[in-house]
């Protein structure tokens, strides 16, 4: 009988635990409503400046941004009339909701940056690359403060001619982390 008792508290402790989620403000009122985002705002800094530093690091400036030699590789075995759009800082991201069983809505959110596109490559054939011929030269004005907590989004679409372009990938890099200089 005790060995009975054993079994049974062992099938208790197996059991896996329920998925804890953490909700940004109040839970969903629904519990199939999910909320992620694909690339948050990124946090502010968390380390403190004295006086002087702080002033200095929220003065705006101008920097020079130059977009080139951008090669795209098609991956799959489709042709495609893919082109780039670049969002250069700004305070843009996306939120997914998922509803209900296969129900997704992604919104937009946040204000745009600079925006500038590449040609479209026609005629992509699968596992061929191509360079894009425009280079894209611009400036930014921000503070350092800024730069740490913007990004350079990057998306890839495939035209569709008259119809609705296809949106294919997205990536995003910290502004931060590809500002060349002194700082």
């Amino acid at each position: 009988m005790p060995e009975d008792k054993k079994e049974e508290g062992k099938e208790e402790d197996d059991e896996e635990p329920q998925e804890q989620v953490e909700f940004l403000g109040k839970a969903p009122k629904r519990k199939e409503t999910r909320v992620s985002y694909f690339h948050p705002p990124l946090p502010k800094p968390t380390k403190k400046f004295d006086p002087e530093d702080k002033k200095e690091n929220e003065l705006l400036r101008q920097f020079r941004v130059k977009i080139s030699n951008v090669e795209i590789v098609n991956e799959t075995k489709e042709v495609i009339d893919p082109f780039i759009r670049f969002i250069i800082g700004g305070s843009y991201f996306i939120e997914i909701k998922k509803e209900g069983g296969d129900e997704t809505v992604y919104l937009p959110q946040g204000e745009l940056g600079i925006i500038h596109m590449t040609d479209v490559a026609k005629f992509l054939e699968g596992n061929q690359s191509r360079i894009f011929e425009r280079e894209i030269n611009t400036v930014y004005t921000a503070s350092y403060f800024k730069l740490e907590s913007e990004r350079l989004h990057i998306e890839i679409w495939d035209s569709e001619g008259f119809f609705l372009n296809q949106f294919m990938s997205y990536n995003t890099i910290p502004l931060i982390d590809i500002v060349d200089g002194p700082m």
